[in-house]
């Protein structure tokens, strides 16, 4: 390293290896390096080649800083995962993700490919407004996985008993599942009705928390979109998964 400190050392481990990296700090007398954007060549000729669905996670427990650490994968036509890039800003607000957003468009457009056609993340909202401001004609997805974990936290502190949440969010008839699970806006307007009488007091959490959200994530809505299946965390996942593996 010399007389590096461990970021400097960093970054000039990506220009040797010729990463694509953008970074921002904090001022010229501090210096701190409050975001970097990383990209591995072959990877970015991989994400020119199937630019169209990009699924996004963040993850916390790889740095002492406590920065949040963004993974952003892509899907090959044979079903296989890529890493495009990784980025560690200071927060999940809506100026770090559209700073991040800003360098993912950068790698696309200085070559005139087409920007993506599907976002799946979770239901962050600074990664939201983001979203619609740098990539305003993407669609965007939530992770149902996600979604489903939220609402059987909630189920579980509403009605305490386990027996009563595994009902709550049970594929019967005014079931959680069989709500988000509908594939048609009639049968989905149904199951609504169905589960706001059943469970009343879950009906203010869900119409406030992802009623807006709903055609994110209900069935009837994403079939209409081209996702090639990809609405759940598990590529994402096994990225981090990776990531923290090779760091030990």
């Amino acid at each position: 390293m010399g007389e590096r400190n461990t970021a400097q050392q960093m970054l000039a481990l990506a220009v040797a290896a010729k990463y694509v990296h953008f970074y921002e700090i904090d001022s010229e007398e501090s210096k701190e390096l409050t975001h970097i954007f990383m990209a591995h060549p072959e990877a970015i000729k991989l994400f020119r080649a199937y630019p169209y669905v990009v699924l996004m996670d963040s993850t916390y427990k790889t740095n002492i800083y406590k920065k949040p650490l963004i993974e952003m994968v892509g899907v090959t036509p044979t079903g296989s995962s890529f890493l495009i890039a990784c980025a560690m800003i200071p927060t999940e607000s809506d100026v770090n993700y559209k700073w991040l957003l800003t360098k993912l468009a950068a790698i696309l457009d200085a070559t005139g490919v087409a920007s993506p056609a599907v976002f799946v993340t979770d239901r962050e909202l600074g990664l939201i407004s983001a979203l619609e401001q740098v990539f305003p004609r993407a669609e965007h997805l939530l992770f149902r996985w996600h979604v489903n974990k939220a609402v059987n936290a909630k189920a579980l502190t509403t009605y305490q008993t386990e027996s009563m949440r595994k009902f709550v969010i049970s594929n019967e008839e005014d079931g959680w599942f069989r709500l988000i699970n509908s594939v048609t806006e009639e049968s989905f307007q149904r199951a609504w009705q169905c589960f706001q009488r059943k469970w009343p007091k879950m009906e203010d959490y869900v119409r406030a928390t992802w009623g807006q959200h709903a055609g994110k994530f209900v069935l009837c809505y994403t079939n209409e979109v081209l996702h090639f299946r990809n609405t759940a965390t598990s590529r994402v996942e096994s990225e981090h998964s990776l990531l923290k593996a090779w760091l030990k």
